[in-house]
């Protein structure tokens, strides 16, 4: 293999020229998956139809999770800036038992709404 200049290149030369490459790949996929991201966030909340309405407690949202994981959870408590959230079934027990759920405290643009399914639009 040749390089620019006629002149074979060193394996270590061709290694340094496939990491850079890779870096460059791995930088465009993560800002891909970035930006899809941002397109559902903002496709949810224009398919919910109530992005000016405030979250309240038991409305049930998408969380984004690390690693970008996608959970589905009910709102506990607004605390400002961000929400604390739980399961679905910690938000039954502790409404039924009246106790507290164990919740986690995610940034509000971390939350958005569910759609609505076919069930909740009828």
């Amino acid at each position: 293999m040749s390089g620019g200049n006629g002149k074979k290149r060193t394996i270590d030369e061709r290694l340094d020229a496939l990491v850079e490459r890779h870096e460059a790949l791995t930088q465009s996929v993560e800002l891909i998956a970035a930006m899809q991201q941002k397109t559902e966030k903002e496709q949810i909340i224009v398919l919910s139809g109530e992005h000016d309405r405030p979250m309240k407690r038991g409305e049930l949202v998408l969380v984004t999770a690390a690693g970008n994981k996608r959970l589905n959870r009910v709102i506990w408590e607004d605390v400002g800036a961000g929400f604390l959230i739980c399961t679905e079934e910690a938000y039954r027990k502790a409404t039924e038992t009246g106790s507290e759920p164990v919740c986690v405290g995610f940034p509000a643009t971390d939350v958005v709404r569910r759609p609505p399914t076919r069930e909740t639009r009828k």
